[in-house]
């Protein structure tokens, strides 16, 4: 996966599958900080080769991937150099199957290997058109630039992938251009003056300006993606040409305002939220640009740049940026990001007001008839159309209210709604009173299929006055008779909850979602609400503790998105849902206002989570026993997840004979199911006595659900931290000795051997070794005058320690033997200081070792594998503590 991980492809070809198996064995690591798998192999096998082969082991190790332009060839000798660090090689003309491919100016992918004073060719070469060599070297420095590598050579050894991608997607036609960006940072005197320089420019427009960035566009280059980004202290210039970067940068004169800073290639940031807002704004902003040189089928294939030119276009354009306005609120509502309206009406330079005018124009009218009547189906359901504001939704939430609980009225009510939802979508009319629309509307229906009502009828019914419905219905009906509606149509008739799908129910309770987020974010006066019920549900958070990650925050943040609308009651007694379900839900069709139902009535639960037939979930209400039948987004291998006896935390909605497992979800593993109990038992005194069927009590004890999981987790760490605090439990081994400057010596030379520190009493050494298994096994020494002492971590490997040091001292015929070392508390503690100091002072200057070497195995012996767990945290501790200053370990 890594080594496809800069293509766009999923599969590998077989063409490239000899340079992935030489990458995979020489460059390949599955961690940052763990070693390739041939210096696993040199390290096992450094005793049993000789000089010669160890000479080829450490070439191919230090070979790596590149990208070659062949020079000359002369008979059979060729000239390679190196396009990335520019070197020259001489090789055999041997390339296999490409050999008589290959001339003058080829260029090839390919693995070199120098052994002396010789280079090889390792496996298969890749031709390459010459023509894109300039792409491929830019994308690949701009990758290295944001990578943030200076050496680049190590870059080349160690993104081997990266070369590889490029080539891999040319060579299937495909050609895209990463972000490149140069960053100035100023004094706030430099930024103002820079600032004023360019919005005085011509060469640049103003593309979007909010109190967080100002952002510019280079109007002498059109095409490609560029934008200069003003924020905070910085000047950043981005573009998916390098060329395009250095002429923008070439503009700004900052000798001549006085500004002496340099530009930095890529981005410089302060921290990672900035670097993720920063990252983020560019790549919405690349996508608008995208988004407004793209045709559309709702502009008739049309851009949006090229809608814009005519008075066709600019309706459809309204009627697309309308859409895309209701999908800002509703993105809005769920604190999702979406591209601002008044943007892209920004970048069109489309003003609202001028544009309303113009929508009057008979032309335009005729195209927006057509398309209402093209696109919007007739139905007695309010939330079947979109509304242009709430004022007209509310009209025809009046409409709906009057005529629906009346069988016969529900088709004239189907067809008052359609009539209302195209008129107010392209009159904007002002409404003075509801009831003298609705009384017009229906005048207007009656009217149309022929039939007459007199005004002062229409008065009594709807207690408002003849004129003032004389006046509302001539302009409807100017209208409708300039566009006649064909009333032979039937309208939507909606299915019954019981008649839907599984797959269809999921879809409703995704609608009824969307409904009620973008309610809840519109109920302003349930603001004062929020910071109160906030409060209320993250009173057991302890956001210092480490447990505390981003992903479990944002778990616990959608926890408590869903509690604010479903189960906070306030002073009156009323949640969010229930608002929701007396303004809107009950007035949804059947399946909807089902679906709607289920939801609000909804409340988090404990379920034991059991596996079932191949790729099946069982939850079973870890309070009442009952078992239910999940449906989930599992994914394939769901099973091999499952832990046995582990709780889920999660709402449960009714899919007939299943149940719709919802998101998020808490898992409560085994071990901190006893913890879990305890703090939810606590948690639910204060709601004695309680009925199980009170669904209020279901609500609340969901929410102490949610809490007792945290709590618990918390405790554990605590827990853990008292461990740490703990002595280090450190097991030595001890050896007699009678040659202290020989010993000292042996091992120093052996290369599994580091020696730490030396003084007058005593050497210490760190002993390394690894195993195909990919774990480190490590040791300390301390050598004496007259003994040896040893320790290591539980669960690393104590013989093969003990027999490294013997193959150390063979060759001069020196046998020790380790025995387990007693002594009293003083001198372990010196010991314990000797060990910190010495580890401290390596691993600060070795930090990618240190990962290494103090990360746990994953043991089959699980008490083994905790009281290694435990030890290294207590010895993580100890190194940092020391390393801060925090301890001063004294040694004699």
């Amino acid at each position: 996966a890594k080594f496809i991980s800069f293509t766009s492809t999923e599969k590998l070809d077989e063409e490239y599958s000899s340079l992935f198996w030489h990458w995979y064995v020489l460059n390949y690591r599955c961690y940052k900080d763990v070693s390739p798998i041939i210096d696993f192999y040199i390290s096992e096998n450094i005793d049993k080769v000789d000089e010669k082969y160890y000479q080829v082991l450490e070439a191919l190790k230090n070979s790596y991937l590149s990208l070659y332009k062949v020079k000359w060839i002369n008979n059979n000798v060729v000239c390679l150099q190196d396009t990335w660090l520019n070197h020259e090689y001489i090789v055999e003309r041997s390339f296999g199957a490409a050999t008589r491919l290959v001339t003058d100016g080829s260029l090839i992918l390919a693995r070199l290997v120098v052994i002396g004073n010789s280079t090889l060719l390792a496996g298969k070469v890749i031709l390459v058109k010459s023509d894109q060599l300039s792409y491929i070297l830019e994308e690949m420095e701009s990758i290295r630039t944001n990578e943030r590598i200076q050496d680049r050579k190590l870059f080349i050894h160690e993104y081997g992938e990266v070369l590889t991608g490029l080539i891999i997607d040319l060579s299937q036609g495909i050609k895209k251009n990463r972000i490149k960006a140069k960053t100035l940072k100023l004094e706030k005197n430099e930024l103002k003056a820079v600032t004023k320089s360019l919005l005085t420019n011509s060469s640049f427009d103003i593309i979007e300006r909010n109190k967080a960035w100002l952002k510019l566009t280079y109007n002498k280059r059109k095409g490609l993606f560029s934008r200069i980004y003003f924020y905070q202290n910085s000047i950043i210039v981005v573009g998916e040409a390098i060329e395009a970067i250095n002429e923008i940068i070439n503009s700004i004169d900052l000798k001549k305002l006085g500004v002496s800073k340099n530009w930095i290639d890529g981005f410089s940031f302060e921290g990672e939220e900035e670097a993720e807002e920063l990252l983020l704004e560019v790549m919405h902003d690349r996508y608008l640009d995208d988004w407004l040189n793209s045709p559309h089928l709702e502009l008739d294939n049309m851009t949006p740049m090229q809608a814009v030119a005519d008075i066709k276009g600019r309706v459809l354009l309204d009627t697309l940026l309308n859409k895309l306005e209701l999908l800002e609120l509703r993105a809005k509502s769920k604190n999702e990001y979406y591209v601002p309206t008044s943007v892209i009406r920004s970048r069109l330079k489309l003003d609202k007001h001028q544009l309303n005018k113009e929508l009057l124009h008979p032309d335009a009218i005729n195209i927006k008839v057509r398309k209402h009547r093209l696109h919007q189906e007739l139905s007695s359901f309010v939330t079947a159309y979109n509304w242009f504001n709430e004022d007209y939704r509310k009209v025809g939430v009046a409409a709906f209210d009057w005529f629906y609980t009346d069988k016969k009225e529900r088709e004239k009510l189907a067809w008052i709604l359609f009539m209302w939802n195209e008129y107010s979508h392209i009159y904007h009319p002002r409404i003075s009173l509801t009831r003298a629309i609705l009384a017009a509307l229906e005048y207007t229906y009656y009217q149309l299929n022929g039939e007459k009502l007199s005004y002062s009828w229409l008065g009594k019914k709807y207690q408002v006055s003849s004129s003032l419905i004389s006046k509302n219905a001539q302009l409807l009906l100017r209208h409708f008779e300039k566009y006649p509606l064909d009333f032979k149509v039937s309208s939507v008739q909606y299915p019954r909850w019981e008649e839907l799908n599984e797959s269809e129910k999921i879809n409703a309770y995704d609608e009824i979602w969307q409904h009620l987020f973008l309610f809840s974010y519109a109920l302003k006066q349930w603001e004062e609400n929020k910071e109160a019920s906030k409060q209320l549900f993250y009173n057991v958070v302890n956001d210092q503790q480490r447990f505390w990650t981003k992903e479990l925050k944002k778990l616990f943040d959608e926890f408590y998105k869903h509690h604010y609308m479903l189960d906070y009651r306030n002073d009156k007694k009323l949640t969010i849902a229930n608002i929701f379900w007396e303004n809107q839900a009950k007035r949804f069709p059947h399946y909807l206002k089902t679906a709607a139902f289920n939801i609000m009535m909804s409340y988090v639960g404990v379920y034991r989570i059991y596996p079932e037939g191949v790729n099946n979930l069982i939850f079973e209400d870890y309070f009442t026993g009952k078992r239910y039948k999940a449906y989930g987004n599992f994914g394939l291998n769901v099973h091999e997840s499952i832990v046995p006896g582990m709780l889920g935390i999660t709402r449960l909605l009714p899919l007939g004979d299943k149940v719709l497992v919802n998101d998020p979800m808490y898992i409560v593993l085994p071990d901190l199911i006893e913890l879990f109990d305890k703090h939810l038992e606590i948690l639910l005194e204060e709601f004695h006595p309680f009925d199980p069927t009170d669904y209020q009590y279901l609500k609340k004890r969901g929410e102490m659900a949610v809490k007792a999981h945290i709590l618990s987790m918390d405790e554990v760490e605590q827990n853990a931290v008292n461990l740490i605090t703990q002595p280090l439990q450190i097991e030595w081994y001890k050896a007699g000795i009678i040659n202290y400057d020989l010993i000292v010596k042996l091992l120093s030379q052996s290369h599994k051997m580091k020696m730490l520190s030396q003084n007058s009493k005593c050497t210490t050494f760190l002993w390394t070794s690894f195993n195909f298994s990919q774990y480190y096994h490590w040791g300390y020494i301390i050598v004496y005058r007259d003994k040896v002492l040893i320790t290591t971590p539980p669960g690393k490997d104590l013989q093969k320690f003990i027999k490294d040091i013997r193959l150390a001292l063979k060759n001069e015929d020196i046998v020790i033997s380790f025995r387990p070392y007693e002594a009293n508390f003083p001198q372990l503690k010196k010991l314990e200081n000797y060990l910190i100091k010495d580890l401290a002072e390596f691993f600060n200057n070795n930090p990618e070792l240190s990962l290494a070497l103090l990360r746990q195995d994953e043991l089959c012996d699980e008490e083994l594998e905790w009281q290694q767990g435990i030890f290294l945290l207590k010895l993580g501790a100890l190194l940092m503590d020391y390393i801060d200053g925090l301890k001063s370990p004294t040694f004699n």
